[in-house]
């Protein structure tokens, strides 16, 4: 039996871009939003296409407005460069100690982005008043399954191979952003403790 195949390949010619997957194309990346920075007054902290933009204000009125100016910033550099920005992805997040709900109004290209009091950056959930609790709970969440991983290969196993599960399954969770939430209060880790404890 044979099986033949015929491939119709159409060959275009590209003007920019580089191909999905291809090993330079995140440094080509990087090095084309070098200057994302210098095209506003935001403190940009930039992971390859994961960005975070930063502006502060004691005054609620003046943060919004300041906001909105620099987004136009941003919204014109991305034109230039022909990059598109998903505006479904994008969230504002309002970091206050105020006890008190403060909504802004920000908005990029008329459409108004949706303010939310947690937002996942680069793997961390980070909540509006930085108590870190989401992040603890979806913490919790990953090492109480690989606690039940090794309950059910302990019958099975022998020690050296429990020690490489849980440090597979386990201590990845425990140590990833440890620098930014591990000054919380120590009844927030109670239950992760008896975690990693099992």
């Amino acid at each position: 039996m044979y099986c033949f195949c015929e491939w119709n390949l159409i060959r275009c010619k590209i003007t920019y871009g580089v191909p999905q997957g291809s090993t330079i194309g995140p440094v080509l990346f990087s090095l084309y939003i070098n200057d994302l920075p210098l095209s506003s007054n935001f403190f940009c902290n930039i992971f390859a296409d994961n960005t975070a933009l930063l502006i502060s204000d004691t005054d609620p009125n003046n943060l919004e407005t300041k906001t909105n100016v620099e987004i136009i910033s941003v919204f014109n550099w991305l034109q230039k460069t022909k990059l598109t920005l998903n505006l479904s992805k994008t969230k504002t997040t309002l970091f206050n100690n105020h006890n008190q709900p403060v909504t802004l109004n920000i908005n990029c290209n008329n459409v108004p982005l949706e303010q939310v009091n947690t937002i996942k950056y680069l793997g961390t959930t980070i909540d509006s008043k930085l108590t870190w609790k989401e992040q603890i709970a979806s913490v919790e969440k990953e090492v109480a399954q690989g606690c039940h991983a090794l309950f059910k290969l302990q019958p099975i196993s022998d020690i050296k191979i429990l020690r490489k599960v849980y440090f597979s399954l386990n201590y990845p969770y425990l140590q990833y952003a440890i620098l930014t939430c591990g000054k919380v209060p120590a009844t927030y880790l109670t239950y992760l403790k008896v975690l990693h404890n099992r």
